[in-house]
């Protein structure tokens, strides 16, 4: 049985256009905090320390809330963003990776615990709410290796997920946070 790494790598996404939202959804104000620093603490309250955010139309925006974080640009994000994530994977060695839309929830203590527990028997390890798929989810390092191989317009990261079956675990979790989709203005 594989054990997980602790802490693992935090990936942000963040390149999107914000088209719905109608300003950059990582300046959303969760609970007095801009949703992208909020992602930020969540994940080092947890302990983690390592976090990657790649952005492009807001870089400068975002970049003033890149707290010790590496802060990545997407040089074409209209290819979607399995190529941030790609982007991301780049600056990766050896590390399992909690992968986070910038619209999704910041991770909860309870969420984390059930992904790693998941991912101790699986490469990746996605939460489920009432069995619909949610985030933030959790890649092993050897999954990593994988999809580092693999070109930014081939494919997406749940067709990857999906083709993997029974080698993800998808963990069931009491929050549903972890449907949250921040998309438009509330």
């Amino acid at each position: 049985m594989k054990s997980v790494p602790s802490p693992p790598v935090l990936v942000i996404l963040a390149a999107g256009k914000s088209e719905r939202m109608g300003f950059p959804k990582g300046l959303m104000d969760l609970k007095g905090t801009p949703l992208l620093l909020a992602h930020q603490l969540a994940f080092r309250e947890l302990g983690g320390n390592e976090v990657i955010i790649v952005s492009s139309v807001y870089f400068q925006e975002y970049d003033h809330l890149a707290k010790e974080a590496l802060h990545l640009k997407n040089p074409d994000p209209s290819r979607g963003p399995f190529s941030s994530l790609l982007c991301a994977l780049s600056h990766i060695k050896n590390q399992d990776v909690l992968m986070a839309p910038v619209d999704s929830h910041p991770i909860t203590p309870e969420v984390f615990k059930k992904l790693s527990q998941g991912l101790r028997s699986a490469k990746a390890s996605v939460p489920t709410y009432q069995g619909k798929g949610g985030h933030p989810v959790l890649l092993s390092n050897a999954l990593v290796k994988e999809l580092q191989t693999l070109s930014p317009t081939e494919t997406r990261l749940n067709e990857v997920l999906k083709k993997l079956g029974p080698e993800v675990a998808r963990v069931e979790v009491d929050s549903m946070l972890i449907l949250e989709n921040y998309n438009l203005p509330s």
